[in-house]
């Protein structure tokens, strides 16, 4: 009994050693983090697909609230669309000439604050990010801004939790990749109708107008001579 004991005893502890070495390397490769994330939350995210598919430059400036690295990310996915996108120093570097700091910024100030650092950059969109954080929930936010006036060009969001302080910078391409399909799909599809600059003619000096239709003549007054009175005539 002793011995069968001690051989139960033994399996035992290989089978928790085991488990211990499994976890430990499940954590050294990440794959006991987590990452979860929502559905799309808006099914028509093109607002103005014509002015989506004549963008072909895009400046991605920092992300409200990023906390996971979500701009970088974005960058990298959108290398894949056909769009040139301005590096990220001179971003930074337009956005320190600005007189105000995009940090201080509120989700509601941000779109017109970065539709004036396009015009500056000269992109046709900015992309803006913003991280939503409200009851221990996270959401996601991107939309492309038209720098002539800041209006919403595109625009999608989608809920997301991450637990742990492993990287899940996969995970979150992935998830990246969902939420801009639409945009990587139609930017930059179309060229800009060029606008011919208008032709003006060139001045000619004004000739004097000669006014050819007949004019009732002028009627001079002859220059008489009062007539003297009678008395005063000379018979001579």
């Amino acid at each position: 009994m002793r011995r069968r004991y001690c051989k139960n005893n033994s399996l035992l502890s290989l089978a928790l050693a085991c488990l211990l070495l499994s976890m430990s390397a499940c954590a050294s490769t990440g794959v006991g983090s987590k990452f979860s994330a929502g559905e799309m939350k808006n099914s028509l995210p093109l607002f103005d697909r014509e002015a989506v598919e004549e963008t072909h430059s895009v400046s991605i400036p920092a992300f409200y609230n990023d906390n996971n690295n979500w701009r970088q990310l974005t960058y990298k996915a959108l290398l894949f669309a056909k769009v040139d996108i301005v590096p990220s120093e001179k971003t930074e570097k337009a956005m320190d000439t600005g007189k105000k700091k995009l940090s201080l910024q509120s989700p509601e100030e941000r779109a017109d604050y970065l539709g004036e650092i396009g015009k500056l950059l000269r992109t046709d969109a900015v992309l803006n990010g913003m991280v939503l954080t409200k009851d221990n929930r996270s959401e996601l936010v991107l939309q492309l801004l038209s720098s002539k006036d800041s209006r919403i060009l595109w625009w999608q969001a989608a809920d997301f939790s991450i637990k742990g302080d492993i990287s899940v910078e996969d995970q979150q391409t992935a998830f990246l990749s969902g939420m801009l399909s639409t945009l990587i799909w139609h930017i930059g599809n179309k060229e800009k109708p060029v606008i011919a600059p208008e032709k003006h003619q060139p001045k000619t000096e004004e000739q004097p107008k000669t006014d050819t239709s007949p004019k009732a003549q002028k009627k001079y007054k002859k220059d008489t001579k009062p007539v003297p009175p009678a008395d005063e005539i000379s018979p001579m």
